[in-house]
This record gives structure tokens, sequence and C-alpha cells, in this order.
């Protein structure tokens, strides 16, 4: 299978942090395919965001869950505004993959929102943690490119998950590159997160890989 690489949470620097807009056009104007978080707000807006709080970032005790999206605009747009799907969307020319990545259980109206606002892309693939999510995607569109991702080898979900679904993709933490169970499965498997040069190079040309800026530099 062909290699290619994926920016994580968009290429990030010291004047780009993770999740925002110019990360992102930064990781497609190099031609990286890119994976962002999904949350989604109060009012059913989805964003962009990884954390479920905002008190990594922003020094905040809110969850984004309890939050409007103008509520949360207003209380983060002066420190790291954080972007919508819609924004994402805009930027987007459907050339890379595009791996969304949803974060917690979705209720099934916002699943069908996000079937919605993607369905005119062919490269987006939908991935989680949350297994429940995929299912849940499965039964709405069976068309769909779906990722199953994995922190630890779970043999009894890894068979549940490929016997009822044809996925796309393994994200897989780098400690399972090696792995006999997921190795035997001839489907494209991506590797997080790969943050140093040395293990960028001694990989890069063997394995698919999730990585950020400071590891291509």
């Amino acid at each position: 299978m062909k290699i290619f690489h994926v920016s994580h949470r968009g290429l990030i620097q010291k004047s780009l942090r993770e999740n925002t807009l110019e990360s992102f056009k930064i990781s497609f104007q190099k031609n990286y395919s890119l994976e962002t978080d999904l949350r989604y707000t109060k009012d059913g807006e989805i964003i962009c965001v990884h954390d479920a709080d905002l008190k990594r970032i922003y020094n905040k005790k809110d969850k984004i869950k309890s939050l409007t999206y103008d509520q949360l605009n207003k209380k983060t747009k002066n420190i790291q505004k954080i972007p919508t799907l819609n924004d994402l969307l805009n930027i987007y020319k459907d050339d890379v993959y595009l791996f969304l990545e949803l974060k917690g259980l979705f209720k099934k109206d916002i699943l069908k929102k996000l079937i919605i606002k993607t369905s005119r892309f062919k490269k987006i693939v939908f991935i989680s943690f949350w297994h429940k999510n995929l299912y849940a995607i499965h039964n709405l569109n069976k068309q769909l490119l779906l990722g199953a991702s994995f922190h630890r080898v779970d043999s009894r979900a890894v068979l549940d998950i490929t016997k009822k679904l044809k996925l796309f993709c393994f994200i897989l933490n780098k400690e399972l590159m090696f792995n006999f169970l997921f190795n035997k499965f001839k489907i494209y498997k991506f590797y997080y997160t790969v943050k140093d040069r040395e293990t960028y190079l001694k990989y890069k040309n063997q394995q698919s890989l999730i990585i950020e800026y400071q590891a291509i530099i």
C-alpha cells in the first residue's frame, strides 16, 4: 500500500498552534493529509478541538458541551479561535485525505449533520477510539471511509470491528507498529504520534505516520 504521512492537528509551530485554520492551511500547502479532532457545542455546532474542556489552552474550567458556540467563541477567540467544521471544509480541496477524529460519543442527530456537511468530499475518513461512532456512521451511510483507533491491543474489539465493518484504516499507537494482529489485515495503518526527527527518518519510507512539525524540519 502507498505510504503517506498525516499532520497531527495541523503542522504546529511556535506561531501556529494545534487545531487552528493556520496550521491546517500549512499542512495542505505542504501536501500532507490532516488529522483533526471533532467535538460539538451545546447548540450542536461541530468544532475542531481536542480537549473536552478549556483548561489546558485557555485556563478556564468550562466544558465544551456546556457552552453554545457563541459563548465558546467569546471565551476563546482572543487567545486561540476554535475553528468550526465549516471553517475547515471551506479551505479543504479534497486532494489529500482528511481524518476527522470523533472525540467522545456523538449523538445521532450530530452524526447526521456531520455526514451532510461532508457529503461532497471523497477523501474524508471518520476515525474514533469510540467505535460506537463508527458503527453508527456505517448504519447511516455504508459508503463512508472509516478508521478504528487503538491505543493498545484489544483482540476481541479488533476482530469484532473488522468482521462487522469494511475499514479503510487503523489508527494505531506507534508502539503497535509491528504487532502481528494488526499487520495481518490488508488495510492502511497510520501510527501516532511521531514527534522527533530520528523516528521519522527511521520509518518514513516503511510506514505511514501521524507526525508533528518538528519531526520533519
